[in-house]
């Protein structure tokens, strides 16, 4: 039978996919001119049914996808790193343009406009991404970021000083945090929807190590500015202010403060770089398949954008048979084709979500308990976490310190009154003459004051202090100043956080998720504690190396855990079709946190009082240890015991439930019915388990249900096992549950 010639439009478009297969990436898998949700070919099969079956088959056969990580990680990276900056940057904007004001305000102004702006960036792109879907708006944020950083870069007073330059600043950096905010809920869902059920822990845990990476990258690159702009002029043992500095000739004052002036705007303006790498690389993605399935409802075209995306992989799950379950039928991957590999889970099929409305789906069904708990958690978190890491220099300064600072002030003393007799004389008239008496009186007499200069220990809060200044080491100039501030960062925040989120990619399938996000915040809840207690014992002594150590365990272990994990939960609980607004509220909750803890350390943290750090330290306990206890009675399990072939090899790997089977909620995971999970969540649920462990003893459960693996909560009274067992039958590969 003789084909049909083919058309102009379909040799144009064959002759672009030949080119561009030729070239590299970006552009060889799917070039950025073709839109990757268009469907370039009629398929075959009808069945709707079938074309989500297979979009999930292509996903599941997939490893670590180094395109999608590329994609999501490069644009975490900039907004990082343009958010820790602020740790370089405000040392020198208050000693260049403020020089004079011994309060912080114009310091918390700029953090608080940024915190506030990734509120409003999460919430906005949150809601607008699962309503306009993911690609249309992966890539605008980052335009916000570019904007936002190079007109900061640029910002100033005016030639007359007829602007101000902490105002552009401030209007700046809340766009700045409008972008950084949209990055949160973007990647997340997008590494989360394009990742293969076995890997999409992996790949987001790799993602969110952005975040202590931008954080080494900020510090690293303001102290290399800063020292190749110094050293090439030879200014870096100058003076910049007092005494010394004002005897310098006025061309010197110039250049030095010039310097100064040009080192804050080269490491903002370097923020730029990474972002516009990134729009770059997400063109190379199409529509996220499972939004166009799932919101969209056109599973064919998500189909067509997966086969596009995943070329070789659809090609080995083409010509496969089909087998039928019951009145769905769906492509099963040849074995013989694809990698023999056990699968750790048995997949559940890929539903189409029920349209239930937010209201329906968050207060009927009771799934506001997941955001509650994903929300409440990360809002406790970032209470505890950007209380010191958004503005580290004096906390980091008074850790290293070895003996209580000293300040150098002039006051006026008055000396004590004294009490003198004092003659005076009185002029008293007898009869007709006039008489001069002198008698003498007691009098209280101040005499004059005297003025000197006293060394005090800086705990007198009327003492000021100004903003840029070092309190243990008032003589430093900049150079130094930023140096040292840098190399405390780094040793103490930076390094020990991105081991952390290191050691959690290779971990992360081997722990159950749920139950180490309640450990962890149990660890770092006992750490404080004990850490606010050490501070109390050695701070200013030569014991401060201990409270150096237990700091730099603490951002260790926030990495390790609840920093990662409350990123990567919310993507992985919610619908698809809330999955991003869920996923903004959460992380918008935490920044609401972060600013609520800027304001109440104002005064805290002043260089003044630095003695008030241990009792901020010890308090953070508190709320970390409720942010455990939230999580355990809210968030439901993420993965499933290993079952066949794996429990029999005894393999420790625990698989990850897919998103279709988390999606179906609340309900699902705490019902009774004997085709439900019956997770027992709740505070009556987990209390009444908690009591049966201390009365009955025994093997302890993780994952909800009776399987036992060390480190979780359960019952071991049989009896109490058999209630609380996970009764879920082993869905069948793919059964569609369709309305």
């Amino acid at each position: 039978m003789a084909t049909a010639p083919a058309t102009d439009d379909e040799r144009t478009v064959s002759t672009w996919q030949a080119i561009s297969a030729r070239l590299p990436f970006p552009f060889g898998e799917h070039p950025w001119w073709i839109d990757g949700t268009t469907r370039t070919a009629d398929e075959k099969d009808e069945n709707p049914r079938a074309w989500r079956n297979q979009v999930i088959d292509i996903f599941d056969q997939n490893d670590f996808d180094f395109q999608v990580f590329i994609v999501a990680a490069s644009g975490f990276l900039t907004d990082s790193y343009a958010l820790f900056a602020t740790n370089v940057i405000l040392p020198l904007l208050a000693f260049l343009y403020w020089p004079d004001r011994a309060d912080r305000l114009p310091e918390l102004y700029i953090n608080v406009a940024t915190l506030a702006g990734s509120v409003v960036g999460q919430l906005l792109f949150g809601w607008l991404t699962d309503r306009l879907g993911r690609r249309k708006l992966y890539g605008l944020e980052l335009v916000l970021v570019i904007f936002a950083t190079l007109g900061m870069s640029q910002a100033s007073n005016g030639m007359y000083n007829n602007m101000n330059i902490l105002s552009w600043i401030i209007f700046y950096r809340f766009f700045l945090g409008m972008g950084i905010g949209a990055e949160y809920p973007l990647s997340a869902v997008i590494t989360a929807e394009f990742a293969s059920t076995k890997c999409r822990a992996k790949m987001m845990a790799a993602v969110f190590l952005m975040q202590p990476l931008g954080q080494v990258l900020a510090a690293a690159i303001g102290w290399g500015v800063l020292t190749g702009l110094m050293k090439s002029q030879g200014l870096q043992r100058l003076p910049d202010h007092g005494p010394e500095f004002d005897g310098l000739a006025v061309e010197q004052q110039h250049q030095i403060l010039a310097t100064l002036d040009s080192v804050w705007r080269w490491v903002v303006g370097v923020g730029c770089i990474p972002a516009l790498l990134a729009i770059l690389w997400r063109f190379s993605i199409p529509e996220s398949p499972r939004y166009t399935m799932d919101v969209a409802h056109d599973p064919k075209q998500a189909l067509a954008a997966t086969k596009r995306q995943f070329r070789r992989t659809a090609r080995l799950l083409e010509s496969i048979p089909t087998t039928a379950d019951g009145d769905a039928t769906h492509t099963r991957p040849n074995p013989r084709s694809l990698s023999t590999s056990p699968a750790l889970t048995p997949s559940p099929g890929p539903e189409r979500e029920p349209d239930a409305s937010f209201w329906d789906f968050f207060i009927h069904q009771g799934n506001i308990r997941y955001l509650a708990a994903t929300s409440i958690c990360w809002f406790l978190l970032d209470f505890c976490f950007y209380g010191l890491g958004i503005n580290s220099p004096r906390p980091l300064a008074a850790l290293w310190a070895s003996q209580m600072p000293n300040v150098t002030t002039t006051v006026v003393l008055p000396a004590a009154t004294t009490t003198m007799m004092i003659p005076v004389t009185q002029a008293v008239t007898v009869g007709d003459n006039i008489y001069n008496v002198t008698t003498s009186v007691l009098a209280n007499i101040p005499p004059p004051t005297t003025t000197i200069t006293s060394i005090v220990a800086a705990t007198d809060s009327s003492l000021e202090i100004l903003d840029y200044q070092n309190t243990w080491a008032p003589a430093y100039n900049m150079f130094d100043e930023l140096s040292h501030n840098a190399k405390f960062y780094i040793l103490t925040i930076s390094i020990t956080s991105l081991a952390g989120s290191a050691i959690l990619i290779g971990i992360i399938d081997y722990i159950p998720r749920k139950m180490w996000l309640v450990w962890s915040f149990l660890l770092l809840s006992c750490w404080f504690a004990v850490l606010g207690g050490v501070l109390v014992a050695t701070e200013f002594s030569d014991g401060h190396v201990a409270n150096v150590v237990l700091y730099a365990f603490c951002q260790f272990f926030f990495n390790l855990g609840p920093n990662t994990l409350t990123y990567i939960i919310p993507a992985e609980i919610f619908p698809t079709r809330f999955r991003a607004t869920c996923h903004g509220i959460s992380a918008a909750c935490g920044k609401l946190g972060a600013i609520i803890i800027l304001i109440v350390t104002e005064n805290t943290l002043l260089s003044s009082n630095p003695r008030a750090l241990d009792k901020l330290l010890g308090a953070f306990s508190v709320p970390l240890a409720v942010g455990a206890f939230l999580a355990w009675i809210w968030i439901p399990e993420i993965q499933t015991p290993p079952t066949g072939l794996a429990r029999a090899l005894r393999l420790p790997r625990l698989p990850n439930k897919s998103l279709e089977w988390l999606a179906k909620g609340w309900a699902f995971a705490n019902g009774t019915d004997p085709t439900q999970e019956n997770q027992r969540l709740g505070v009556s649920n987990k209390i009444a388990d908690l009591w049966a462990l201390v009365r009955y003893g025994g093997k302890r459960r993780v994952l909800g249900a009776a399987d036992t693996l060390p480190g979780g909560l359960g019952t071991a009274d049989d009896s109490i096992r058999a209630q609380t067992h996970l009764r879920v039958p082993q869905p069948q590969h793919h059964v569609d549950n369709e309305r």
